[in-house]
């Protein structure tokens, strides 16, 4: 795991922990908004490799 995703990882779990402390008025189970805020960002990455592989990459051409 690199640095940044660990980073990331202990600080939701941070943030979800100081949810559970403090009192909410949201139905939803503490740390869900962080967990589903890092699965998006994780899934926002791999859309825009994805993209960025399929059209924005030449294939490399030995005749340029």
């Amino acid at each position: 795991m690199t640095r940044p995703a660990a980073a990331l990882l202990a600080l939701t779990a941070l943030l979800a922990l100081l949810e559970m402390a403090l009192p909410s008025v949201g139905h939803a189970p503490p740390g869900t908004s962080g967990a589903l805020g890092v699965v998006g960002c994780l899934l926002l990455i791999g859309v825009a490799k994805l993209l960025g592989k399929a059209w924005v990459e030449r294939q490399e051409d030995h005749d340029d």
